[in-house]
């Protein structure tokens, strides 16, 4: 266990895991896999988008089919 983890590993322990349990997840944790806010912020920006353009291909699609049926008797 790195040192890193040393902190989590006793508050692990403090909350009442046992220490198998807590010596398991301080080993399995990597900070490196945490998502900073600049990492929230880009998937919030790209997520809109994303929204954006569906929303838009919606409009499109419906505008499409009332027309369509504008022909229908």
């Amino acid at each position: 266990m790195t040192t890193t983890n040393l902190p989590l590993y006793r508050l692990l322990l403090k909350g009442g895991a046992t220490e198998a349990e807590a010596e398991a997840a301080a080993i399995s944790f990597d900070p490196l896999l945490l998502a900073t806010k600049g990492d929230l912020a880009d998937l919030k920006a790209d997520l809109t988008w994303r929204f954006i353009v569906i929303m838009g291909a919606q409009i499109a699609l419906f505008s499409a089919i009332v027309a369509a049926l504008k022909f229908v008797p």
